[in-house]
């Protein structure tokens, strides 16, 4: 009787942390976990097969995967009890970064347990050793069975998607969808922000509302602040307004909002920090499933200009603060290739009255952040501050002298609460807000803490966000109107005058007023859901099995209780524009360019010495029948002279110069630069950069001509680099 043991060692795991979920949930077991249940045991059933198969090459192999399975249930238990979303291999990634491996891998709530279930599934291997290979057939088909039971069950979306499935079940079947998906979309020659506007013309940039605002004075400056997690849930005025029990004790930001442009029904299109600051940053839509973030594809290859930047072109002095690690999800360079001068976060040396992998504390945070405000401020030029918190991020990084109780959101956000009214009343004494624009928001919303009865809304709430505006011309009042973290690069635009700078970004301004209603559109990649506000004033939602239903919304209250459902099938026009959308919002997945715009802007000013890169970072992966084509030309209209230096590269492992050039130019000159690429097969990485440097005076006024990067397939020129124009004329 050894096949018994042998599941003994992979159903423990999944059976116990269920069981424990479940305890922590203080829910009744309903006919719903059954399904759940079945799944686990088919689950364990297929990894008993590999356990035997293992043990029939070394049992050290076998021991191995036992572990590895235990601890991989014991993960989606933590994740369960903290984002209520199952665990997902596709974020196992983040366990190779010591910031996220330090800072909340081994911070376990529940080290008994996890030991409990090693134990007890190392004992069952070990008794289990011997069992026949013959009965392997039989077992794999009994767990297939199981779970194909399990799957034909209907999905309950009222229900959380933990309890009706095994993590590593739903898994499988994400990534076979996603490849389903991926194989039956056509390709599109469309940079993903285009893909998405082709789609849904209406998420392009729209000002056409009337002002909410006065026309002036307007602020000079603006100071963008991201407070981890954060949600209109969290803040009592704003949870009232939508009928609901705040989730937090926030009195010192509750009295801001209250004196604030507050907004009640605000959207976080995505969870994850690095999907919310790239919308909020780059003013477009996230990618909406659990796929790259567009953060890390931009921070190699960026396609559009962000807001940091495009404020840096008008003149801005531009930062960004953050009080964690800068290298976790690559938002050092995203965060300098988005356009911001400086760029700082946690290094370890920083003043703190507690610390952790993750940074420091929020008080400490805004103390060094009036620092840097203060440092502005002494410059001549206006500037663009963004600053982000981690207090409120698990393991939630908290003195242990303050309010001293278990570990918990609700304890970090008290603490951010105090640290956050410091630092507004300190603004305040200083004067920085008589000229500023205050911006508050959050990167994404952790909702609902630990459980709760109501699992749709418990979903819903994770796309529940915060909006607070202050600043000159910015009235106290409510507005019910939904906005989202994607308008509001164009909204800091238009009220900063510079909506002409600001059209390629998503979205309607915030500081307008809209008859028309539109399309809102959401996703959580922890639960695997996709969600709308429609412009008929329903709520479209989509399950992470792939179920949807519509809901009516009474009284605007789109994150209030909602009314009876519809059942809706994949034929709904709105379930296929939520799908295409959410396909479209990937980077890359066939939306690539064939024309790259290496110069967003005709005019480049340089007031200083220093290097200054152009264009650059427009990286393309080449395939063995397609090569390259670039025209650049730029002249000199004023003053210099200058260096330009031009340089393609195959960047990677190795920073090979396929084509290299360097030329001074004086007033009134053109270089005119056109050269073409072709592999001898497969290459990536593949960039084009031009930097620039003022050689003597104190300024220089560039001109662009064109400014292309193209990809040809066809017909294929002799393989290598070959520079067909490189020439300087007088104009």
């Amino acid at each position: 009787m050894r096949w018994p043991w042998a599941i003994a060692a992979t159903v423990c795991a999944p059976l116990l942390f269920r069981a424990a979920a479940l305890v922590d949930a203080a829910g009744r077991v309903s006919p719903v976990d059954v399904q759940g249940l079945l799944s686990d045991l088919g689950v364990a059933a297929l990894g008993a097969v590999c356990v035997v198969a293992l043990l029939r090459v070394h049992r050290l192999l076998a021991l191995l995967f036992v572990w590895l399975w235990t601890v991989a249930h014991y993960a989606n238990y933590e994740l369960v009890v903290t984002l209520g979303a199952p665990a997902t291999l596709r974020d196992t990634h983040y366990l190779f970064d010591p910031t996220f491996f330090v800072g909340s891998a081994i911070q376990l709530s529940q080290p008994g347990l996890l030991a409990l279930a090693v134990g007890f599934s190392t004992l069952a291997l070990w008794l289990g050793a011997g069992a026949a290979r013959a009965r392997a057939p039989v077992v794999a088909l009994a767990g297939l069975l199981l779970v194909g039971v399990a799957s034909l069950l209907p999905d309950v979306p009222e229900q959380p998607v933990w309890r009706q499935v095994d993590f590593l079940q739903r898994d499988a079947g994400r990534l076979a969808d996603d490849w389903l998906a991926r194989s039956d979309a056509e390709a599109s020659a469309l940079a993903p922000p285009d893909a998405l506007i082709e789609r849904l013309p209406e998420l392009a940039a729209d000002l056409s509302g009337e002002p909410r605002i006065a026309a002036s004075p307007r602020a000079r400056n603006v100071l963008l602040i991201a407070l981890e997690s954060l949600s209109g849930l969290h803040v009592e005025s704003l949870a009232r307004e939508q009928g609901r029990e705040p989730d937090a004790d926030m009195p010192d930001l509750d009295a801001f909002a209250q004196q604030s442009l507050r907004y009640v029904n605000f959207v976080a299109h995505q969870r994850k920090t690095n999907r919310g600051l790239y919308a909020l940053l780059c003013g477009e839509l996230p990618n909406l499933g659990d796929g790259t973030p567009k953060m890390s594809a931009s921070a190699e290859s960026p396609w559009r200009v962000c807001l940091p930047e495009m404020l840096r072109r008008a003149g801005y002095q531009t930062a960004y603060l953050q009080a964690a690690p800068l290298a976790f999800m690559l938002k050092d360079r995203f965060m300098a290739s988005a356009g911001f001068e400086r760029v700082d976060g946690y290094d370890g040396n920083e003043p703190s009255y507690t610390d952790s992998a993750w940074g420091v504390d929020d008080r400490a945070f805004f103390e060094e952040a009036l620092h840097e405000i203060e440092t502005l401020r002494e410059g001549d030029a206006p500037w663009f501050l963004t600053l982000l918190n981690v207090g409120t991020h698990h393991p939630y990084t908290v003195p242990e002298d303050f309010e001293p109780g278990p570990r918990s959101f609700r304890r970090a956000a008290a603490y951010l609460d105090r640290a956050f009214g410091a630092f507004i009343a300190q603004l305040e004494q200083s004067g920085a807000l008589d000229d500023t624009l205050l911006v508050v928001t959050s990167d994404e919303s952790t909702g609902i803490a630990g459980f709760d009865t109501e699992p749709l809304f418990k979903g819903l709430s994770q796309n529940w966000g915060l909006l607070l505006l202050r600043g000159p011309a910015v009235p106290e009042g409510v507005v019910r109107e939904p906005f989202g973290l994607s308008d509001l690069a164009l909204s800091i635009g238009d009220y900063l005058g510079l909506a002409d700078r600001a059209g390629h970004f998503f979205g309607r301004s915030v500081f307008r007023h809209y008859s028309d209603p539109r399309h809102l559109i959401f996703g959580n990649g922890n639960l695997g859901t996709l969600g709308a506000f429609e412009p008929a004033g329903t709520l479209l939602a989509c399950s992470g099995a792939g179920q949807c239903r519509r809901y009516a919304v009474p009284d605007q209250r789109w994150f209030g209780v909602l009314g009876e459902p519809t059942p809706l099938g994949d034929d709904d026009a709105g379930v296929q524009l939520l799908h295409d959308l959410a396909l479209r919002s990937q980077p890359g997945g066939g939306h690539r360019p064939d024309v790259y715009a290496l110069m967003p802007e005709p005019t480049v000013e340089l007031h200083d010495d220093r290097p200054h890169m152009l264009h650059g970072g427009q990286f393309v992966h080449l395939t063995p029948d397609e090569w390259l084509e670039v025209t650049y030309d730029v002249a000199v209209e004023a003053d210099g002279p200058v260096e330009v230096d031009w340089v393609h590269s195959l960047s990677g492992f190795r920073n090979e110069k396929l084509v290299s050039r360097r030329r001074q130019l004086h007033a009134g000159q053109h270089l005119h630069i056109h050269y073409r690429y072709v592999p001898d097969g497969e290459k990536g990485q593949l960039q084009a950069r031009t930097t620039v440097r003022l050689v003597s005076g104190e300024s220089a006024r560039l001109r662009h001509g064109e400014a292309t990067l193209r990809i040809h397939r066809g017909d294929r020129p002799a393989v290598g680099s070959q520079v067909l124009r490189f020439e300087v004329d007088e104009g």
